[in-house]
């Protein structure tokens, strides 16, 4: 039967961190990793929780479930520059692949909402042209 260490060790391979790394990132003392039991504080937990949200913290501590949450929703926050340079804030994004997913999601996204522009636009067009012809019977 594995123990919360070996499940943390597991997880810490994966995601290629030493011990030393996991414990600075969770604001946890030294040696704080191989004390983890299911007595250990919850504010404990809950600092791993905030530094890893990928980790699936009842899987830590149980082994029940999967290791990794699903990943959240891709928050975007974008800043157009009037030089046309974009930057942007990406959060929630635990990997590479859910990167690649959701690029690919806004692509499409991009694509559906310019074929809606284009429509609008040749709409816009036609009714102009109405309204001119209009205009000029007058």
């Amino acid at each position: 039967m594995q123990t919360i260490q070996d499940r943390l060790a597991r997880f810490l391979t994966e995601e290629n961190i030493s011990t030393q790394k996991f414990e600075r990132l969770c604001n946890l003392g030294v040696g704080a990793a191989s004390k983890l039991s299911l007595k250990s504080y919850a504010t404990t937990y809950a600092r791993i929780a905030k530094a890893f949200p990928q980790l699936n913290i009842d899987w830590l501590k149980t082994g029940d479930g999967e290791m990794l949450n699903p990943p959240s929703p891709l928050e975007l926050n974008v800043d157009f520059k009037m030089s046309g340079q974009s930057q942007m804030a990406v959060g929630n994004i635990t990997n590479m692949n859910d990167a690649k997913t959701q690029i690919a999601v806004l692509q499409e996204r991009i694509k559906a909402m310019e074929s809606q522009i284009a429509e609008k636009d040749a709409r816009i067009a036609e009714l102009t042209k109405m309204n001119n012809y209009l205009m000029e019977k007058k």
